[in-house]
């Protein structure tokens, strides 16, 4: 028995092979065949010749509801067995209702039966069934009819229903029996599950039923949060390992926004948490965490929470992160943890220069990660690519203010992974700490970097624009007194144009025991507003082709 929802958006599109196009279209209108738009007159009958007649037609036929309230009192069966037409296209402008009297469509299985049908598409409308009477009858355990499924298509083939509003249904809202080849998206309204657009009501709950309601639908869904404003007040976590979903997409044309009291969400490791999930997208939305009281409790010297990650990836595949705008995060924006397959596009992040901490994108122990055409202006790394990262492209940012696009920190732990083939290209660095940054603490680990491609990045007046730093040691107290043993091996910068803030442009301070190999300088011209530019270079070795400016490093 499917749950009884106040309110469902469905949105199923179902995909045939060889569907059919038609230049020459016949349409039918239900007013022309008796139809009252009025909401009180039975208008089941016109729909019903309306039908009849599209199935005469023996090529293209469009039946046509305008808008209006129609009133369908009793089952509406669809029968396709006999039907001359190559395609049925229903497109509904209006609202169909049902009965005040939930026992007319409670003894029928279905409210809208369509049976042995074949290339019909129905398009748009809304169906209010009236559920709720029949709802209190069972509630009052009272002698009452099963109910009626809303939409049923049985022993059917090339249908797409698509844009469709379902409303109250007494039973199920759409059912699928013994039809082929389809792909069904359910659509779940966070509202339905009590989320307040105020942005003072805190809709957390809400928006944890909606996320397992999806994870119940076996085929693919969309959680759709609507404008306004919305109070996530503390941490919200989207479990997967038991999602028997195929696909989720979160799709937000809304704001989600942090408490005001930033113990709330500090006290947590994350705000918006997804964990062991697959096939997720999350599309659109603004999330403000208003990580300011937080950051000025810490400038304060305060006893503060570290704070929380907006958007935490964990143990997950198959995501895709696009057109989000993440504000004021109280610490990391997005971070990406022991995931694979993950695309983060057109997205916005933006934080004051002075925020500590704020990283925009950190990654780390992931595989096959792509970020494109992404605006981050932070107080941290723009992109900040942690130990065991593989396969990672970054194409297309733009970064400042922040400290750069940077590999590491590093030799943290003895025990860490490797950071191998990442290509950075087309890259813009505005006023940043650093451009291109590979960076380890000097200790002993396990570590290493190698096949690094920076490729076509402009640097504008930028303090390091190329820089690599073995003895990485923020504040310069309690640094560790040992030599960096991260390998640093194969790293490309070529096509690297612009201007340097300070007079070292190129800074390469690598480990005595391990030192850097293989780098190679290809199409550099950095320069430096204050005189010429200057390199240097300790524990590196490689090769300069072609035009080189700054000279002389390798």
């Amino acid at each position: 028995m499917a749950s009884s929802l106040s309110y469902i958006t469905i949105l199923v599109t179902i995909f045939f092979y060889r569907f059919a196009q038609s230049d020459a279209r016949t349409s039918l209108n239900v007013l022309s065949f008796g139809a009252k738009p009025n909401g009180v007159v039975d208008s089941t009958n016109a729909f019903s010749d309306a039908w009849e007649s599209a199935c005469r037609v023996e090529d293209s036929v469009m039946i046509y509801v305008p808008k209006g309230r129609y009133l369908i009192g009793r089952e509406l069966r669809f029968e396709g067995e006999s039907c001359k037409s190559r395609e049925i296209t229903l497109r509904i402008d209006g609202t169909l209702i049902g009965p005040q009297d939930y026992r007319l469509l409670g003894q029928k299985q279905n409210w809208f039966s369509f049976v042995r049908v074949h290339s019909v598409t129905l398009l748009g409308g809304s169906f209010d069934a009236k559920g709720s009477t029949l709802w209190s009858c069972k509630a009052n355990g009272q002698n009452c009819p099963e109910g009626a499924t809303t939409l049923r298509f049985m022993d059917s083939y090339n249908v797409k229903i698509k844009g469709a509003l379902s409303l109250n249904s007494q039973l199920f809202h759409i059912a699928i029996n013994r039809c082929n080849n389809f792909e069904a998206r359910t659509s779940l309204n966070v509202l339905t599950f009590g989320a307040k657009p105020n942005g003072v009501v805190d809709s957390t709950k809400a928006f944890s039923d909606a996320w397992d309601s999806a994870c119940r639908v076996e085929d693919s869904a969309m959680i759709y949060v609507p404008k306004g404003r919305y109070l996530i007040g503390r941490e919200l976590r989207f479990e997967g390992e038991s999602c028997k979903s195929r696909e989720i997409t979160l799709r937000i044309d809304g704001t989600l926004i942090g408490p005001q009291d930033y113990r709330l969400l500090g006290k947590e490791q994350n705000w918006f948490n997804f964990v062991g999930v697959h096939n997720v997208t999350v599309l659109g939305g603004s999330f403000d965490a208003k990580g300011s009281t937080l950051w000025s409790c810490k400038a304060n010297g305060q006893n503060c929470p570290e704070g929380a990650t907006t958007l935490r990836f964990m143990d997950s595949y198959n995501v895709k992160i696009k057109g989000v705008l993440s504000l004021n995060s109280q610490l990391f924006h997005i971070a990406i943890n022991r995931c694979n397959n993950v695309k983060i596009e057109d997205i916005r992040i933006i934080a004051p220069d002075d925020s500590p901490n704020t990283d925009g994108i950190h990654i780390q122990k992931s595989t096959d990660i792509e970020v494109r055409n992404a605006s981050i202006k932070t107080g941290d790394d723009c992109i900040s690519i942690g130990p065991g990262t593989k396969n990672l492209m970054v194409d297309g940012i733009t970064c400042g203010p922040g400290h750069g696009i940077s590999i590491g920190s590093l030799a943290k732990d003895l025990e860490e992974e490797g950071v191998v083939n990442v290509t950075v290209k087309k890259a813009v660095f505005v006023r940043t700490d650093n451009g291109l940054r590979i960076k380890s603490w000097p200790r002993h680990s396990k570590g290493f970097v190698e096949r690094v491609r920076f490729l076509g990045a402009r640097m504008v007046n930028v303090s390091y624009p190329i820089l690599i730093d073995q003895n990485y040691c923020p504040g310069d107290s309690y640094c560790p007194t040992e030599e960096s043993e991260i390998k640093i091996n194969d790293v490309i910068y070529s096509g690297i144009m612009g201007t340097s803030a300070t007079k070292v442009a190129i800074k390469m301070d690598c480990s005595e025991r391990l030192p850097c190999t293989q780098i190679r300088m290809h199409a550099i011209n950095l320069t430096y507003n204050g005189g010429e530019a200057k390199t240097s270079c300790i524990n590196a070795s490689g090769k300069q082709l072609g035009l080189v400016i700054p000279n002389g490093c390798l």
